[in-house]
């Protein structure tokens, strides 16, 4: 992660109107996040610091009050694909 934080902070430093966007299902449910329903998904989107996320279908496993509360866990808005 820290390579890829590291590449996207120097385009950033680097180019100017450059927009980091996460468009849905980036990261795919794996064991950890099985456990974690996700939040681990956000706390490494929020490392990663983007401009904006695209919701994908894993996004829906843990049904609306889930996703509800990853938004509010998030900092970084998330809108619909």
């Amino acid at each position: 992660m820290s390579l890829l934080s590291g590449y996207i902070n120097q385009v950033r430093r680097e180019e100017k109107n450059v927009l980091f966007i996460i468009s849905g299902d980036m990261l795919q449910v794996s064991t950890i996040d099985t456990e974690y329903q996700e939040i681990s998904n956000i706390e490494i989107m929020n490392y990663l610091a983007p401009d904006v996320v695209t919701l994908g279908n894993h996004k829906l496993g843990y049904g609306l009050p889930h996703l509800l509360f990853l938004e509010k866990m998030a900092n970084f808005p998330i809108v619909n694909e």
